[in-house]
């Protein structure tokens, strides 16, 4: 599984590489969402199925009132568009003109997509740990906290520097004419921004963890395994 190598899995190992993967799945999650602030519910007419016959096919719509809440991300947007009558929430891609976008934004945008990215790739590095422990005479597992680290302090400042653009047009068309830096007047911040916020946290509190998992890979007991010719070591 490991070629030549030792194949090395502890408890702390295991817990810091799921740890990795969480954090990575929630910055990822902020992402793709557009739901980082969100605007007042508006009501919208949506078909239903009224029932369904025998044979389980469409047999009647009903045509009811839905509650939406209008939304704005990092990269994408939801908005209750149409006619008075025929009223639909339609999302998309909205940051795609850089001049149309806040340079406040722009740089928080630039932020959290390499503190992602890092995090990404401390996260596929770290399953190589359970095989690969050092680097040039470095621990593996270190470099990849110190990556971790990194990651979440450039996505912590990605969140600090975002509340700077909170007084461009767009968010002001979702929030109301008073919403400025720091202030989101008619919106509320959505579960995305709490995941990422979360995600970076989270990475921070890996890096220590993986402290933890490193002396956890070099005890005298795995020594002595080693030593005993063992290619599969599994110490939970």
């Amino acid at each position: 599984m490991c070629g030549s190598s030792v194949l090395v899995l502890t408890r702390w190992l295991l817990v810091w590489v799921c740890a990795s993967c969480a954090c990575v799945m929630a910055l990822l999650g902020g992402h793709l969402s557009p739901a980082w602030l969100l605007g007042q519910p508006k009501s919208i007419t949506a078909p239903t199925v009224k029932h369904l016959d025998i044979q389980d096919k469409l047999s009647a719509w009903d045509i009811d009132e839905v509650m939406v809440r209008p939304s704005l991300g990092l990269w994408l947007r939801c908005g209750v568009m149409g006619s008075k009558n025929a009223l639909f929430l339609h999302c998309g891609v909205y940051a795609t003109v850089v001049p149309d976008v806040p340079s406040a934004q722009i740089a928080a945008m630039v932020l959290i997509v390499c503190g992602t990215a890092l995090a990404v790739f401390a996260c596929v590095l770290s399953f190589f740990t359970t095989c690969f422990r050092a680097m040039k005479g470095k621990s593996l597992i270190n470099l990849i906290g110190a990556l971790q680290a990194l990651a979440g302090i450039l996505c912590l400042l990605g969140l600090l520097l975002l509340p700077l653009s909170w007084n461009s047009r767009r968010v002001q068309n979702l929030c109301g004419p008073t919403a400025s830096e720091f202030n989101l007047a008619n919106c509320t911040p959505g579960w995305a921004m709490f995941s990422l916020l979360g995600g970076s946290v989270g990475l921070l509190l890996c890096t220590l963890l993986s402290f933890k998992a490193d002396l956890s890979t070099t005890t005298d007991i795995i020594d002595d395994q080693i030593r005993r010719g063992k290619n599969v070591i599994f110490l939970l």
